[in-house]
């Protein structure tokens, strides 16, 4: 009999970084952003939070916004309804990071 898999095979480590933000690739492409998530890593670093978020470029999530590039805050994903935000495809990085950093 195959020994059961447990959450103890899976050992947890904390990141240094305290929140993950998600931006879709593909919509970076198709708005001919492709730098997108590099200014906005650079204007977080700019800003000094470079050490609290992660940005992270994924494939396709799925939304495809006529009009804009998708992202995702790491802090809205957790609940029963994920939210996902959708960024004007002339919106400033900077105006993102400060809208991150609250």
């Amino acid at each position: 009999m195959a020994r059961r898999f447990s959450e103890a095979d899976l050992p947890g480590q904390r990141p240094d970084w305290r929140e993950l933000v998600l931006v879709c690739g593909k919509c970076q492409r198709k708005r001919d952003r492709p730098s997108f998530r590099d200014d906005l890593r650079r204007s977080l670093k700019t800003a000094g939070f470079s050490d609290r978020f992660r940005v992270v470029e994924t494939t396709c999530m799925d939304i495809c916004p006529k009009d804009g590039i998708t992202i995702v805050r790491g802090s809205e994903i957790g609940g029963i309804v994920p939210l996902v935000r959708v960024v004007g495809p002339d919106t400033d990085p900077h105006d993102v990071a400060r809208w991150l950093i609250g």
